[in-house]
């Protein structure tokens, strides 16, 4: 009787796909084994750390660049467009007022550029001040945070049983009927196990089942509030944070890396970089509103005849009119107005962008991961909300620029740190320096 466990041959599309998937060859006397899967990984992972080294590269010569920009637009200001202005209120009465008040508007946004952009440049994200604040915040939620490299292994074995476990409980809740799946759901010795048996159940399985395991990644199974563990940096990672790939750093409430301030922005310095866009915006507003004029005018009648007289005389007449440039000034009218057109809408756009994401109390990565939770929700009929916004447009403003001022001062230069936790304790913004402690249950629980 012929045994029933005799092994079908593959279909034609079936040793298609075995044959795309692993290649044999020889070379030089020796086989090699050549998966395309492979292969696929290492070009992407080495065109990941080619674009990560180029854009860190690129971050003095963009701080060059914006320096260089803040510079031309500050000179042009001082020698064309002033002198322009002085002519303008020549016979107003109140001429040195407002020329006053014009020079004082531009030094004002000018210093506020620079302080928040050296703010931005050289805040850091790890040393003592965040040593300090994580454990606070470990203190706030319940967490007994490890100090000795014991017990860091210790969390680190926690954390990743645990999240093997639900692994393996989010594969058995998608599992198709009359598979046999392990649920996951046995004591600590099936996590032994599992771990021991891990590297040769991957290849034991189907190429559909290890793309599923593949795609549930831990953040996807971690409540918002709840503590995970970065084996980039080998430490407790905080809630809301991430490892920035670029500065090698990992960073509370990381919003991105951005090469114009050849730093990541995250919670040290999200306020001041805020800021720096709100001030940079209402600077391309005004450089625009002042040099449009004397654009406008470049090529008209009077341009050609303020410069025919200037050639006729040898040298600089009186403006033929108090906007009009000279010609040796086009090139900087241009140059100026171009400028705070095309970097004011810009900045428009991404300045307005993280005004809503403070408003609202998200960062870039969590207003994506927001977007994906809702679509998740709403196929299933519920609703999604952001945990850590705190219910209220001025408390989610709170929450980044404090309370040490009223808001509509809470732009002005300074240098303080943040006066909240990076997220909100039970629902409330919560001080840093405040004593309060919460228990780690209320901040458990698998994510969507």
């Amino acid at each position: 009787m012929p045994s029933t466990a005799e092994a079908e041959p593959l279909s034609d599309d079936a040793g298609i796909r075995s044959r795309r998937r692993k290649r044999i060859f020889s070379l030089g006397g020796f086989r090699f084994r050549l998966s395309s899967t492979r292969v696929i990984d290492i070009l992407l992972h080495g065109l990941s750390w080619l674009l990560e080294t180029l854009v860190y590269i690129i971050g003095p010569l963009l701080i060059l660049l914006a320096l260089a920009i803040i510079g031309v637009l500050t000179f042009s200001y001082f020698t064309i467009l002033l002198p322009m202005l002085e002519q303008k209120y020549e016979l107003s009465p109140f001429k040195h007022l407002l020329l006053a008040l014009h020079t004082s508007f531009v030094i004002f946004v000018v210093g506020n550029i620079l302080f928040n952009y050296y703010w931005c440049l050289v805040t850091k994200h790890t040393g003592p001040k965040y040593d300090q604040l994580v454990r606070v915040l470990a203190q706030r939620t319940g967490l007994l945070y490890p100090e000795t490299p014991a017990q860091m292994q210790q969390y680190r074995q926690d954390y990743e049983d645990r999240i093997y476990l639900r692994m393996q409980r989010r594969m058995a809740r998608s599992a198709t009927a009359g598979r046999v799946t392990d649920g996951g759901g046995g004591g600590s010795s099936n996590v032994v196990q599992r771990h021991a048996t891990a590297a040769s159940s991957v290849k034991a399985e189907s190429g559909s089942t290890q793309q599923k395991k593949e795609s549930i990644r831990a953040w996807m199974i971690m409540g918002p509030f709840e503590w995970g563990y970065c084996r980039e940096t080998n430490q407790p990672k905080p809630p809301r944070s991430h490892y920035d790939h670029v500065s090698r750093k990992l960073v509370l409430n990381l919003d991105h890396y951005c090469p114009w301030m050849f730093n990541a922005i995250g919670y040290f310095n999200y306020r001041f970089f805020v800021t720096f866009l709100i001030f940079v915006f209402v600077g391309m507003l005004y450089g625009v509103s002042i040099s449009l004029e004397p654009f406008l005018l470049i090529g008209s009648e009077d341009y050609k005849n303020q410069y025919k007289m200037e050639k006729r005389l040898g040298m600089k007449p009186k403006r033929l009119s108090p906007m009009l440039p000279f010609r040796d000034e086009k090139m900087l009218v241009t140059l100026c107005f171009m400028l705070c057109a095309a970097v004011g809408a810009a900045v428009l756009l991404l300045g307005g962008f993280h005004v809503y994401l403070t408003l609202t109390g998200q960062t870039t990565i969590e207003f994506h991961a927001n977007l994906s939770h809702r679509r998740q929700a709403k196929a299933i009929n519920k609703k999604w909300s952001n945990p850590y916004s705190l219910g209220s447009l001025h408390a989610n403003w709170d929450q980044v620029f404090g309370k040490q001022r009223p808001w509509f001062l809470s732009l002005l230069p300074s240098a303080r740190d943040p006066e909240y936790l990076p997220m909100p304790i039970l629902g409330r913004l919560s001080r840093v320096d405040e004593e309060s402690l919460c228990t780690s249950d209320s901040f458990d629980g698998e994510g969507v």
